[in-house]
């Protein structure tokens, strides 16, 4: 499949970031639960020596992150980039980004049967925060 769409996203350290993504299969219609087996991400640190490896990673439940119908604004008012939707969303929990920074995420997908897909990859900045928002 074709090299993946690269989006840039702004975020304080520490906060939680939602990242959702149309997905679409070699006929560019949107895919299914049914259709996908498994799906892992990868983050790396983009100031590092060892770019190449990535400091976290793990795999997201296909029941829980991609939908049968493509989600709009009308289910999600998150979802700005168009009119048709997205049928993959996950949220990051905040101490994922607790660091400043700048990072890759990369998300993949295995379908039923055939070569892993990209779902999305995400450069992220990471501002460092002066005020200590645990507290």
């Amino acid at each position: 499949m074709a090299a993946p769409l690269v989006r840039q996203i702004k975020i304080r350290e520490g906060d939680a970031i939602k990242l959702m993504a149309r997905v679409v299969g070699p006929r560019n219609t949107a895919l299914t639960r049914s259709q996908v087996s498994a799906i892992s991400w990868a983050l790396y640190d983009a100031r590092s020596n060892t770019s190449r490896t990535a400091t976290d990673s793990g795999s997201l439940t296909v029941a829980d992150v991609f939908f049968d119908t493509l989600q709009t604004t009308s289910d999600d008012a998150a979802w700005e980039e168009d009119a048709t939707g997205y049928n993959f969303a996950y949220q990051f929990p905040a101490d994922t980004f607790a660091l400043s920074g700048r990072f890759r995420l990369e998300i993949r997908g295995t379908p039923s049967t055939g070569e892993k897909f990209w779902i999305g990859v995400w450069d992220i900045s990471v501002v460092e925060t002066l005020t200590d928002v645990s507290a």
